[in-house]
């Protein structure tokens, strides 16, 4: 399925677009995807679908971009490695890739950008437990975050769901919250940020959590 692969390695599937419905692309909290990339401007241009084609369109004559360095004034048709410049964000368009990716890398996806955005948006470095008013904060910005990605997030997993996962990632403690309020763990052991041991029963079992990546499990 096409994708847009960004610099940081996140990646934005284009499964869902239609002739009637677009994905947004510009620096707006509101659009379908949001960049904060230098030369990015509120609505910059538009990824659309057109018959069997993907096609990005600007919204204005005014807001250019470059495909394999060449300048696009109105609409191009996106073929397969096409390096997409808009403003300094510098995107790959791929409409296949070496392996299949799992639903699940798909959502780890998803909350990696939700993890930036809110990072960018909230100091989570100041959030304490006991700060009620920063927590409370911090959950309406990934709200507001989860409705901006609500296109991503369907058929993968329901809104609530991402939400109490980030929620714990952020302010909690991520990937332990569940154990530590499992009466049945009687010890958890953290090897790296993808292999995460519990003791249940004396059986010590690798579980199904993890960390995102390194830095979150660093804290």
């Amino acid at each position: 399925m096409p994708f847009l692969l960004f610099k940081d390695d996140t990646r934005t599937y284009l499964d869902t677009l239609s002739e009637d419905k677009g994905l947004v692309f510009g620096s707006s909290f509101d659009c379908d995807i949001v960049s904060d990339s230098k030369g990015v401007i509120s609505r910059h241009c538009v990824f659309i679908k057109k018959g069997p084609d993907t096609c990005i369109k600007v919204l204005s004559r005014k807001n250019r971009f470059k495909i394999n360095g060449n300048d696009i004034e109105e609409e191009y048709i996106l073929h397969h490695a096409d390096k997409i410049l808009i403003g300094e964000e510098l995107i790959e368009y791929l409409e296949k890739e070496s392996g299949e990716i799992s639903s699940e890398d798909r959502r780890d996806n998803i909350k990696l950008k939700i993890h930036r955005l809110l990072i960018e948006r909230i100091n989570l470095k100041k959030l304490q437990k006991s700060d009620e008013e920063l927590s409370k904060k911090a959950k309406e910005a990934i709200k507001a975050l989860l409705d901006e990605f609500e296109v991503e997030i369907a058929g993968l997993c329901t809104k609530e769901e991402l939400f109490k996962e980030i929620v714990d990632e952020a302010i909690g403690l991520g990937a332990l919250e569940q154990f530590l309020s499992d009466k049945d763990v009687t010890e958890i052991m953290v090897k790296n940020s993808k292999n995460i041991y519990v003791e249940r029963k004396g059986k010590l079992t690798l579980s199904d959590k993890k960390f995102l990546n390194d830095e979150q499990l660093m804290g």
